[in-house]
């Protein structure tokens, strides 16, 4: 959107650009939110900590892991685990961002892609909060229902948990798809290429999670006394 002739478009507030990147992923929406003049690195990973930090607060991992370092260590270092997992998980979340966007604008260049590195960091980031937000209300829908064991071993809650976890399945797949749509927006690449890019960025880090699966343990036990 151009304000005069000649001038740089119009920022998007944040609210316009999480409608946009639910209710419109396109790539003439990710070309406006690339070409925002607020899109940096900087923005991209602050959206891409505070998806994480709503994760981290509001998901249901942070009560599995409070529970065992309760069990091992007591409520007081339970407090410290809340805090201290909140600035981990923000430093990992904006890490993985750099190091995510870093590979696929590689990738990108290899199949012919044009785009720009702090643009793609900033598209990645900023559509990430309201889809975490959407995953953390659909993993609560079971506990808005009775929780007694009948009704926990009943029929009824079997298909409770069969639709959240289909509903987060859906959740997940259509922010995949956005951030398809993004990548080859930014890269400016066709969008199956973009898919292919992206799919491969998943089939490397598959690998490497398996090498790393098989190597970690037979290092931890030569170190171990």
């Amino acid at each position: 959107m151009e304000t005069e002739a000649g001038s740089s478009p119009a920022s998007l507030s944040w609210l316009e650009v999480w409608r946009l990147s639910l209710l419109r992923p396109t790539a003439e929406t990710f070309h406006r939110i690339s070409g925002d003049p607020k899109a940096n690195i900087k923005w991209g990973l602050f959206w891409a900590a505070v998806a994480s930090l709503i994760l981290w607060f509001f998901g249901p991992q942070r009560a599995v892991w409070s529970g065992v370092v309760i069990n091992n260590f007591g409520f007081q270092a339970a407090d410290y685990f809340l805090w201290l997992g909140a600035v981990a998980a923000s430093i990992i979340s904006a890490f993985g961002l750099l190091v995510d966007a870093a590979i696929l604008h590689a990738l990108a260049r290899l199949f012919g892609g044009a785009g720009a590195y702090p643009r793609l960091v900033y598209c990645w980031g900023v559509i990430l909060p309201p889809f975490v937000l959407l995953s953390v209300l659909v993993g609560r829908f079971p506990s808005l229902f009775p929780s007694s064991r009948e009704f926990i071993f009943s029929p009824a809650y079997r298909v409770i948990l069969g639709a959240s976890l289909l509903l987060f399945i859906i959740v997940y797949l259509y922010l995949f798809y956005v951030q398809v749509v993004a990548l080859s927006a930014v890269e400016r690449m066709g969008f199956w290429k973009g898919f292919g890019v992206l799919l491969l960025l998943a089939v490397l880090a598959a690998i490497l999670g398996a090498c790393l699966s098989n190597v970690l343990p037979g290092l931890l036990m030569d170190f171990a006394p």
